[in-house]
């Protein structure tokens, strides 16, 4: 579930601000090294207390920023966000409206959480990319009810192609569409790149087209 949008007590604040700078801190330093007392500086907290009392450690802290972004994965995108990124999925698009529903909350993190989106899937690109392995294992434990319902619902438009297939051509188009992200994001900044971000509507017709392309010939629309 999202975050809720209610007004912070106090400890809730310090716990979101220690959270931001953690997510921040990874995503530009690392997942190893980073020290509490960096994201304590960075949180505006006196000293690594606070940062103890609500993470009891740095693996703890890190558990968190991850397990944060997992929920924004999984949150549901309304049909009124679907309409303000342009997207246009048409009445008889079953497959299509099933990699929105799969898809859409990543590519939206930065445009819904600009606090940390963007820093969450640079997060995200550091641990799928190798750099923490024991939390792939927990980013797949954390989607995986959503990722069963997906491929079920998949099968149902690829029936000769094994379950398995399916899931390892989902799996790459998760991995490539967050370091995809991050790459184009990374280039905004050199005013020497060529580089442009596509559109929503474009990034999912590649997704479509990409999930076609792998899970056989019989596949259809």
């Amino acid at each position: 579930m999202r975050e809720s949008r209610s007004e912070p007590s106090q400890e809730s604040d310090t716990r979101t601000r220690l959270l931001d700078a953690a997510t921040s801190l990874f995503a530009t330093q690392g997942i190893h090294g980073l020290s509490m007392r960096a994201v304590a500086q960075q949180a505006g907290a006196r000293n690594t207390a606070a940062v103890h009392y609500h993470f009891t450690d740095r693996e703890g802290l890190l558990r968190a920023v991850l397990d944060r972004i997992s929920d924004a994965i999984c949150d549901d995108v309304s049909e009124a966000e679907v309409r303000d990124l342009g997207v246009v999925l048409r009445p008889s698009a079953g497959l299509e409206a099933e990699m929105a529903r799969a898809f859409l909350p990543t590519l939206m993190m930065e445009r819904r959480y600009p606090e940390w989106g963007n820093d969450g899937l640079r997060v995200l690109s550091r641990i799928l990319l190798g750099e923490a392995d024991t939390l792939v294992r927990r980013f797949e434990a954390n989607l995986m009810r959503d990722a069963e319902e997906l491929l079920d619902n998949l099968q149902v438009f690829f029936p000769d192609t094994p379950r398995q297939s399916i899931k390892g051509s989902v799996d790459l188009a998760m991995i490539s569409l967050i370091c995809g992200l991050v790459a184009v994001k990374t280039r905004d900044v050199d005013e020497h790149s060529s580089v442009t971000k596509p559109s929503t509507q474009a990034l999912l017709d590649h997704l479509v087209g990409g999930l076609v392309g792998s899970c056989g010939p019989k596949a259809g629309r």
